[in-house]
């Protein structure tokens, strides 16, 4: 089998799958702009299935994704954790929310978060973008439950101090987090408020993330983020 990953662009697969976590089927043919039809790709998949080095889910609207077994992630050039069955909707959603980002001209790429940074952090992913002509990373972090104030602080802090990320985007679904997080940042100082950015999408899940008209908290102010992001 060895041979026939090194060969047939199956390795390709394997550690593009490796950088997301958990992918769609969709959006790993479009990452990986191989050349080929499309029916090629979905065979070279099966072939890895079959062979127990990735499996495969479907999540809603009938839409498929993939992840690599314990067998397949050693040949990924990543530290790719397994995915968990209880953190499964976490990791489809903050794979969506990179690849919708991504569909804008202020970003250039991203990826899910697999090592920590010289700063001790381990975002949920991290996005490369340019605004004004200044280069920047924007570590994203996917809040779907109520953290303590504790950790969100200590958290919030970590980040402000860091020197691996310009940003950091926290984004939630829920109401009531964006009103409690919204709380503790602004008792925080400027020199905080300013790198961290908060947003709320109600419709955020595996297949919809309407970023460019959400609500965010970014300096205190409260905007739409496309007014951020121009």
């Amino acid at each position: 089998m060895s041979n026939l990953i090194l060969v047939d662009n199956y390795l390709k697969i394997i550690q593009e799958i490796g950088r997301w976590k958990v992918i769609s089927y969709k959006d790993l043919y479009k990452s990986l702009n191989q050349e080929g039809s499309y029916s090629m790709f979905t065979t070279r998949i099966k072939n890895l299935e079959e062979r127990g080095l990735l499996n495969s889910l479907m999540g809603s609207n009938r839409r498929k994704y993939l992840y690599l077994t314990e067998s397949g992630s050693k040949y990924s050039n990543t530290d790719t954790p397994l995915v968990e069955e209880i953190t499964l909707n976490h990791d489809l959603i903050t794979t969506n929310v990179i690849n919708k980002l991504l569909e804008h001209d202020t970003f250039s790429s991203g990826s899910i978060a697999l090592r920590e940074t010289q700063d001790g952090l381990i975002p949920d992913g991290i996005v490369y973008g340019k605004k004004n002509d200044v280069d920047f990373t924007m570590a994203i972090e996917v809040e779907l439950t109520q953290k303590s104030k504790k950790r969100v602080i200590e958290k919030i802090c970590q980040y402000a101090d860091s020197v691996s990320f310009e940003y950091c985007l926290y984004i939630t679904n829920k109401e009531s987090i964006f009103k409690s997080y919204k709380n503790i940042i602004k008792e925080m100082d400027h020199d905080v408020r300013k790198r961290i950015i908060l947003l709320v999408d109600k419709s955020l899940d595996p297949n919809h993330f309407n970023y460019e008209n959400a609500l965010c908290l970014i300096n205190g102010e409260e905007k739409i983020f496309k007014e951020i992001i121009g």
